[in-house]
């Protein structure tokens, strides 16, 4: 199973107006295969590119006009995330987005499992200072450019690959069980959000 890294950046808030997709598939030994980078032009009824989100990612509508819509590059993005185990950092954004791209369009999401680096962040390396992908990428020694699809999907394996490391993990699931968290799936238009499960507190035995 491919290990699929995906990022999105939008044009304002609302999660239908992605401007650019990123994508890093990774092999088992966390080196990338293949990278994917596209600039999208928002749907109609979402095209307006607030100022907060330009200044965060440095995507302008002029920067946007002529790129095709999310209809027009689904089918590549489909086929590279198809029965992939997908991963994204604050994965609730990035799914949210895709999801929310495939109900304004109507068309069907593929079948796919998902985890969250963030989660898995704060469960793994608790004492730093925060969760954030900048933050993580410090802390494994990996630079990179911040806010930009592409670099934020890679960036996100990294930092995946590492937890993987520091856990003793040899899979994408071994992790997950040591980490205790339930990857998120998508199946036949079923959603089932990634999630920690609840650690048991250790029984203190008295003397």
């Amino acid at each position: 199973m491919s290990i699929v890294c995906l990022d999105f950046e939008t044009a304002n808030v609302a999660p239908y107006s992605a401007c650019s997709i990123g994508m890093a598939v990774f092999d088992d030994g966390g080196e990338i295969v293949t990278r994917y980078e596209q600039l999208l032009l928002p749907h109609r009824n979402y095209r307006y590119f607030d100022p907060l989100n330009t200044e965060i990612h440095g995507i302008y509508a002029s920067d946007v006009a002529g790129s095709p819509e999310f209809p027009e590059v689904a089918d590549a993005v489909f086929e590279i995330i198809q029965d992939s185990f997908v991963i994204a950092h604050n994965a609730a954004f990035d799914i949210n987005v895709l999801n929310s791209l495939c109900q304004l369009y109507r068309i069907p999401l593929p079948d796919f499992s998902y985890f969250c680096t963030c989660k898995g962040a704060r469960r793994m390396w608790k004492h730093l200072p925060n969760h954030k992908l900048n933050t993580l990428c410090d802390f494994i020694g990996h630079r990179f450019e911040h806010h930009q699809a592409g670099a934020d999907a890679e960036a996100a394996g990294k930092v995946f690959f590492a937890m993987r490391e520091d856990a003793g993990a040899g899979t994408e699931y071994e992790l997950l069980e040591r980490l205790q968290i339930q990857p998120g799936r998508f199946c036949g238009g079923f959603h089932e959000p990634c999630r920690c499960i609840p650690l048991r507190k250790k029984k203190v035995t008295q003397q």
